[in-house]
């Protein structure tokens, strides 16, 4: 095989093992959904994933975490559409629960621009992007605003996001 075959193979590998890694937190997401969220539960849960799925307990409270993530609509969409992978689910959990809650905008840039920074390019800086837009709309999903100022907002961030692309 070529190096550009060797690519290929590597990201439609990459693309599956997102996409198993977003089922099995569905999946999570749903057995959750049937308890009461207790501590109580979150300690059987991590348990019960443990024992039948053979993980690490670290494991079994990062598939726990990320299924929290997964009732915010817009991240479950992104994280099904391939935008997101296991560390994007992370990096984004570790933000909303150490941010303040007037300071996550802020913090949430600084970590973009950081990761972009250690990235470096243009492809990772627009899919970030295109992240963070999942992220506004969902925060955006929360706020009782009119429909077309809420339209308005969503329509300048994507021309901001999408306009070079």
């Amino acid at each position: 095989m070529d190096e550009r075959a060797l690519w290929s193979v590597g990201e439609r590998v990459e693309a599956c093992r997102r996409a198993d890694y977003v089922r099995q937190v569905e999946v999570v997401a749903e057995l959750w959904n049937r308890t009461s969220r207790s501590k109580d539960d979150q300690s059987v849960m991590v348990a019960d994933l443990m024992a039948w799925w053979k993980v690490t307990r670290a494991e079994a409270r990062d598939l726990l975490r990320h299924a929290e993530l997964f009732r915010r609509e817009a991240i479950h969409k992104a994280a099904r559409e391939g935008l997101l992978s296991k560390q994007h689910l992370t990096v984004m959990d570790k933000t909303l629960a150490e941010a303040p809650e007037p300071d996550r905008d802020e913090a949430q840039l600084g970590r973009a621009a950081e990761l972009v920074e250690a990235g470096g390019g243009r492809d990772w800086a627009l899919a970030e992007a295109r992240r963070r837009m999942v992220l506004a709309e969902d925060a955006l999903s929360t706020v009782d605003i009119p429909a077309r100022p809420r339209v308005d907002l969503l329509e300048l961030g994507h021309f901001i996001v999408d306009r070079d692309s």
